[in-house]
Protein backbone atom coordinates (compact mmCIF):
# COMPACT_ATOMS: atom_id res chain seq x y z
CA UNK A 1 0.00 0.00 0.00
CA UNK A 2 1.32 3.45 -0.94
CA UNK A 3 2.22 5.67 2.00
CA UNK A 4 -0.20 8.62 2.12
CA UNK A 5 2.54 11.24 2.42
CA UNK A 6 4.25 9.91 -0.70
CA UNK A 7 1.20 10.69 -2.84
CA UNK A 8 1.12 13.75 -5.09
CA UNK A 9 -0.61 17.11 -5.06
CA UNK A 10 -2.55 17.63 -8.30
CA UNK A 11 -2.98 21.13 -9.72
CA UNK A 12 -5.85 21.50 -12.21
CA UNK A 13 -5.81 24.63 -14.36
CA UNK A 14 -3.95 26.44 -17.07
CA UNK A 15 -0.33 26.27 -18.24
CA UNK A 16 0.89 29.30 -20.15
CA UNK A 17 3.98 30.61 -21.91
CA UNK A 18 5.01 33.93 -20.33
CA UNK A 19 7.13 36.42 -22.28
CA UNK A 20 8.56 38.83 -19.74
CA UNK A 21 10.23 42.21 -20.27
CA UNK A 22 11.84 44.28 -17.51
CA UNK A 23 11.37 48.01 -18.14
CA UNK A 24 12.62 51.01 -16.17
CA UNK A 25 9.07 52.28 -15.87
CA UNK A 26 5.69 51.64 -17.45
CA UNK A 27 5.76 53.04 -21.03
CA UNK A 28 3.36 55.60 -22.41
CA UNK A 29 1.08 54.64 -25.27
CA UNK A 30 2.85 54.53 -28.64
CA UNK A 31 6.28 54.69 -26.99
CA UNK A 32 9.20 52.84 -28.57
CA UNK A 33 11.43 51.75 -25.69
CA UNK A 34 14.09 49.14 -24.92
CA UNK A 35 13.73 46.67 -22.09
CA UNK A 36 16.56 46.02 -19.65
CA UNK A 37 16.10 42.27 -19.69
CA UNK A 38 13.70 39.72 -21.15
CA UNK A 39 13.05 35.99 -21.04
CA UNK A 40 10.52 33.20 -21.52
CA UNK A 41 9.00 31.52 -18.50
CA UNK A 42 6.31 28.90 -17.88
CA UNK A 43 3.27 30.53 -16.28
CA UNK A 44 -0.41 30.15 -15.48
CA UNK A 45 -1.77 30.02 -11.93
CA UNK A 46 -1.91 26.25 -11.51
CA UNK A 47 1.41 25.87 -13.33
CA UNK A 48 3.03 28.42 -11.00
CA UNK A 49 1.56 26.58 -8.00
CA UNK A 50 3.27 23.42 -9.23
CA UNK A 51 6.58 25.23 -9.66
CA UNK A 52 6.53 26.54 -6.09
CA UNK A 53 5.47 23.20 -4.62
CA UNK A 54 8.26 21.41 -6.46
CA UNK A 55 10.82 23.97 -5.22
CA UNK A 56 9.58 23.36 -1.68
CA UNK A 57 10.23 19.64 -2.19
CA UNK A 58 6.68 18.40 -2.78
CA UNK A 59 5.71 15.81 -5.40
CA UNK A 60 3.13 17.32 -7.71
CA UNK A 61 1.35 16.97 -11.04
CA UNK A 62 -0.24 19.47 -13.40
CA UNK A 63 -3.44 18.76 -15.34
CA UNK A 64 -3.75 21.18 -18.26
CA UNK A 65 -4.37 21.12 -21.97
CA UNK A 66 -1.28 21.68 -24.12
CA UNK A 67 -0.71 23.05 -27.61
CA UNK A 68 1.31 20.80 -29.94
CA UNK A 69 3.13 23.80 -31.40
CA UNK A 70 6.92 24.07 -31.46
CA UNK A 71 6.78 27.12 -29.21
CA UNK A 72 5.03 25.20 -26.43
CA UNK A 73 7.79 22.57 -26.29
CA UNK A 74 9.72 25.01 -24.09
CA UNK A 75 6.92 24.83 -21.51
CA UNK A 76 6.75 21.03 -21.54
CA UNK A 77 10.52 20.74 -21.26
CA UNK A 78 10.52 23.02 -18.22
CA UNK A 79 7.93 20.83 -16.50
CA UNK A 80 10.03 17.76 -17.23
CA UNK A 81 13.24 19.38 -16.00
CA UNK A 82 11.58 20.33 -12.72
CA UNK A 83 10.16 16.85 -12.17
CA UNK A 84 6.55 18.03 -12.38
CA UNK A 85 4.37 15.16 -13.62
CA UNK A 86 2.22 16.02 -16.66
CA UNK A 87 1.38 12.54 -17.94
CA UNK A 88 -2.40 13.15 -18.07
CA UNK A 89 -2.25 16.39 -20.06
CA UNK A 90 -3.78 16.35 -23.54
CA UNK A 91 -2.12 17.85 -26.63
CA UNK A 92 -4.12 19.72 -29.26
CA UNK A 93 -3.03 20.34 -32.85
CA UNK A 94 -3.71 23.62 -34.67
CA UNK A 95 -4.26 25.51 -31.42
CA UNK A 96 -2.40 28.66 -30.47
CA UNK A 97 -0.16 28.69 -27.43
CA UNK A 98 -1.77 30.22 -24.30
CA UNK A 99 0.43 33.29 -24.10
CA UNK A 100 0.94 36.09 -21.59
CA UNK A 101 3.03 39.15 -22.43
CA UNK A 102 4.22 40.80 -19.23
CA UNK A 103 5.95 44.09 -18.45
CA UNK A 104 7.59 44.35 -15.04
CA UNK A 105 8.49 47.86 -13.90
CA UNK A 106 11.83 48.30 -12.16
CA UNK A 107 10.48 51.46 -10.59
CA UNK A 108 8.08 49.62 -8.26
CA UNK A 109 7.97 45.92 -9.20
CA UNK A 110 4.43 46.15 -10.62
CA UNK A 111 3.44 43.90 -13.51
CA UNK A 112 1.11 44.46 -16.44
CA UNK A 113 -0.25 41.37 -18.19
CA UNK A 114 -1.87 40.87 -21.59
CA UNK A 115 -3.15 37.30 -21.96
CA UNK A 116 -4.17 35.43 -25.11
CA UNK A 117 -5.82 32.02 -25.51
CA UNK A 118 -8.11 32.13 -28.55
CA UNK A 119 -8.71 28.45 -29.25
CA UNK A 120 -7.01 25.99 -26.87
CA UNK A 121 -9.76 24.13 -24.96
CA UNK A 122 -9.72 24.09 -21.17
CA UNK A 123 -9.54 20.91 -19.11
CA UNK A 124 -12.91 19.20 -18.81
CA UNK A 125 -14.32 16.43 -16.64
CA UNK A 126 -13.66 13.77 -19.29
CA UNK A 127 -9.92 14.41 -19.05
CA UNK A 128 -9.97 14.53 -15.26
CA UNK A 129 -11.99 11.31 -15.16
CA UNK A 130 -9.05 9.41 -16.68
CA UNK A 131 -6.74 10.33 -13.79
CA UNK A 132 -6.10 7.71 -11.11
CA UNK A 133 -7.31 9.53 -7.99
CA UNK A 134 -5.52 7.01 -5.80
CA UNK A 135 -2.27 8.81 -6.68
CA UNK A 136 -3.27 12.06 -4.94
CA UNK A 137 -3.52 13.39 -1.40
CA UNK A 138 -4.57 16.92 -2.36
CA UNK A 139 -6.22 18.38 -5.47
CA UNK A 140 -6.25 22.11 -6.14
CA UNK A 141 -8.53 23.68 -8.76
CA UNK A 142 -7.72 26.99 -10.43
CA UNK A 143 -10.89 28.37 -11.99
CA UNK A 144 -9.99 31.12 -14.45
CA UNK A 145 -11.56 32.77 -17.47
CA UNK A 146 -13.29 30.54 -20.00
CA UNK A 147 -13.56 27.55 -17.69
CA UNK A 148 -16.96 26.10 -16.93
CA UNK A 149 -17.77 25.84 -13.21
CA UNK A 150 -19.95 22.80 -13.88
CA UNK A 151 -16.94 20.84 -15.18
CA UNK A 152 -14.96 21.64 -12.03
CA UNK A 153 -17.92 20.83 -9.82
CA UNK A 154 -18.11 17.35 -11.34
CA UNK A 155 -14.38 16.86 -10.76
CA UNK A 156 -14.71 17.88 -7.13
CA UNK A 157 -17.76 15.68 -6.55
CA UNK A 158 -15.96 12.68 -8.01
CA UNK A 159 -12.95 13.33 -5.78
CA UNK A 160 -15.10 13.63 -2.67
CA UNK A 161 -16.92 10.38 -3.41
CA UNK A 162 -13.71 8.54 -4.26
CA UNK A 163 -11.93 9.30 -0.98
CA UNK A 164 -12.99 11.94 1.52
CA UNK A 165 -9.45 11.97 2.87
CA UNK A 166 -8.17 13.76 -0.26
CA UNK A 167 -8.05 17.48 0.50
CA UNK A 168 -9.75 19.72 -2.04
CA UNK A 169 -8.92 23.39 -2.51
CA UNK A 170 -10.18 25.91 -5.03
CA UNK A 171 -9.10 29.39 -6.03
CA UNK A 172 -11.86 31.94 -6.66
CA UNK A 173 -10.35 34.80 -8.63
CA UNK A 174 -12.37 35.75 -11.70
CA UNK A 175 -15.64 37.68 -11.69
CA UNK A 176 -18.21 34.93 -12.14
CA UNK A 177 -21.07 34.23 -9.74
CA UNK A 178 -21.42 30.57 -10.73
CA UNK A 179 -18.01 29.90 -9.19
CA UNK A 180 -19.62 30.18 -5.76
CA UNK A 181 -21.12 26.73 -6.30
CA UNK A 182 -17.61 25.26 -6.15
CA UNK A 183 -17.19 25.91 -2.43
CA UNK A 184 -19.63 23.12 -1.55
CA UNK A 185 -17.06 20.34 -1.91
CA UNK A 186 -13.96 22.30 -0.91
CA UNK A 187 -11.92 21.99 2.26
CA UNK A 188 -10.06 25.24 1.53
CA UNK A 189 -11.13 28.21 -0.58
CA UNK A 190 -8.54 30.78 -1.66
CA UNK A 191 -10.55 33.96 -2.13
CA UNK A 192 -8.84 36.51 -4.38
CA UNK A 193 -9.10 40.24 -3.78
CA UNK A 194 -10.79 40.82 -7.14
CA UNK A 195 -13.45 38.19 -6.45
CA UNK A 196 -13.95 39.57 -2.94
CA UNK A 197 -14.73 42.96 -4.42
CA UNK A 198 -17.06 41.27 -6.92
CA UNK A 199 -19.16 39.99 -3.99
CA UNK A 200 -19.25 43.47 -2.49
CA UNK A 201 -16.34 43.49 -0.03
CA UNK A 202 -13.66 46.15 0.40
CA UNK A 203 -11.72 44.49 3.22
CA UNK A 204 -10.31 41.00 3.67
CA UNK A 205 -11.95 40.60 7.10
CA UNK A 206 -15.35 41.40 5.61
CA UNK A 207 -14.75 39.08 2.64
CA UNK A 208 -14.17 35.85 4.59
CA UNK A 209 -17.43 36.28 6.52
CA UNK A 210 -19.33 37.27 3.37
CA UNK A 211 -18.27 34.15 1.49
CA UNK A 212 -19.43 31.93 4.35
CA UNK A 213 -22.74 33.78 4.36
CA UNK A 214 -23.20 33.30 0.62
CA UNK A 215 -22.46 29.57 0.97
CA UNK A 216 -25.37 29.16 3.39
CA UNK A 217 -25.52 25.75 5.05
CA UNK A 218 -22.79 24.44 2.73
CA UNK A 219 -20.02 26.47 4.34
CA UNK A 220 -17.97 23.65 5.84
CA UNK A 221 -14.71 25.00 4.45
CA UNK A 222 -11.84 27.25 5.47
CA UNK A 223 -11.70 30.49 3.48
CA UNK A 224 -8.30 32.14 3.04
CA UNK A 225 -8.21 35.68 1.67
CA UNK A 226 -4.82 37.26 0.89
CA UNK A 227 -5.04 41.02 0.34
CA UNK A 228 -1.68 41.83 -1.23
CA UNK A 229 0.41 44.08 1.07
CA UNK A 230 -2.37 44.25 3.67
CA UNK A 231 -1.92 40.66 4.80
CA UNK A 232 -4.24 37.66 5.04
CA UNK A 233 -7.58 36.93 6.71
CA UNK A 234 -8.96 33.44 7.38
CA UNK A 235 -12.20 31.97 8.66
CA UNK A 236 -11.92 28.25 9.34
CA UNK A 237 -14.51 25.48 9.25
CA UNK A 238 -15.65 26.29 12.81
CA UNK A 239 -15.72 30.05 12.03
CA UNK A 240 -12.59 30.80 14.02
CA UNK A 241 -10.88 33.93 12.65
CA UNK A 242 -7.14 34.17 11.96
CA UNK A 243 -4.95 36.80 10.30
CA UNK A 244 -1.35 37.66 9.59
CA UNK A 245 0.59 40.58 8.17
CA UNK A 246 2.22 40.53 4.76
CA UNK A 247 5.93 39.73 4.75
CA UNK A 248 7.82 42.75 3.42
CA UNK A 249 10.71 42.18 1.01
CA UNK A 250 13.71 44.49 1.37
CA UNK A 251 13.24 45.48 -2.28
CA UNK A 252 10.27 44.63 -4.49
CA UNK A 253 11.53 43.39 -7.87
CA UNK A 254 8.92 41.01 -9.28
CA UNK A 255 5.33 40.70 -8.04
CA UNK A 256 4.37 38.36 -10.89
CA UNK A 257 3.10 35.12 -9.33
CA UNK A 258 3.21 36.36 -5.74
CA UNK A 259 -0.38 35.28 -5.17
CA UNK A 260 0.30 31.88 -6.74
CA UNK A 261 3.33 31.53 -4.48
CA UNK A 262 1.24 32.31 -1.39
CA UNK A 263 -1.39 29.77 -2.41
CA UNK A 264 1.13 26.99 -3.10
CA UNK A 265 3.21 27.64 0.02
CA UNK A 266 0.09 27.68 2.21
CA UNK A 267 -1.09 24.38 0.71
CA UNK A 268 2.38 22.96 1.33
CA UNK A 269 2.27 24.00 5.00
CA UNK A 270 -1.28 22.74 5.56
CA UNK A 271 -0.41 19.44 3.93
CA UNK A 272 2.55 19.15 6.30
CA UNK A 273 0.14 19.38 9.23
CA UNK A 274 0.78 22.97 10.28
CA UNK A 275 -2.22 24.71 11.80
CA UNK A 276 -4.00 27.48 9.88
CA UNK A 277 -2.16 30.31 11.61
CA UNK A 278 1.28 28.82 10.97
CA UNK A 279 0.32 27.91 7.39
CA UNK A 280 -0.72 31.44 6.36
CA UNK A 281 2.36 32.89 8.05
CA UNK A 282 4.51 30.48 6.04
CA UNK A 283 2.63 31.29 2.83
CA UNK A 284 2.99 35.03 3.43
CA UNK A 285 6.70 34.68 4.17
CA UNK A 286 7.48 32.68 1.02
CA UNK A 287 5.41 35.05 -1.14
CA UNK A 288 7.21 38.02 0.43
CA UNK A 289 10.58 36.48 -0.25
CA UNK A 290 9.60 35.68 -3.85
CA UNK A 291 8.88 39.33 -4.79
CA UNK A 292 12.47 40.16 -3.88
CA UNK A 293 13.88 38.35 -6.94
CA UNK A 294 12.88 37.59 -10.52
CA UNK A 295 11.17 34.30 -11.27
CA UNK A 296 10.79 31.45 -8.78
CA UNK A 297 14.09 29.58 -8.49
CA UNK A 298 15.32 31.74 -5.63
CA UNK A 299 12.58 30.24 -3.44
CA UNK A 300 14.55 27.03 -2.98
CA UNK A 301 17.39 28.70 -1.10
CA UNK A 302 15.45 31.61 0.41
CA UNK A 303 12.95 29.42 2.23
CA UNK A 304 15.34 26.88 3.82
CA UNK A 305 15.27 28.38 7.30
CA UNK A 306 11.47 28.45 7.29
CA UNK A 307 10.90 24.78 6.40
Amino acid sequence: MTDWNSKKILLVGETVLDIIQIVSEYPKEDDDIRSNHGWWQRGGNASNNATVLSLLGEKCEILSNFSSSEMFKFVVADLTNRGIDHKNCLYFDDCEVPLSTIWISEANGSRTIVHSNPNLPHVNFETFDKCDLDEYKWIHFEVGWGRTPLEFRKMMEKTRKFNSRIKISVELEKLRGDDLKLVENADFVFLGKTFAKFIGCEKKEEAVYKLKELAGDKNNFTVICPWETEGVAVLDQENNFYSCEAFKAEKVRDTLGAGDTFCAATIFALNQGRNVQKAIEFGSTIAGLKVGFYGYDGIKDACKKFL
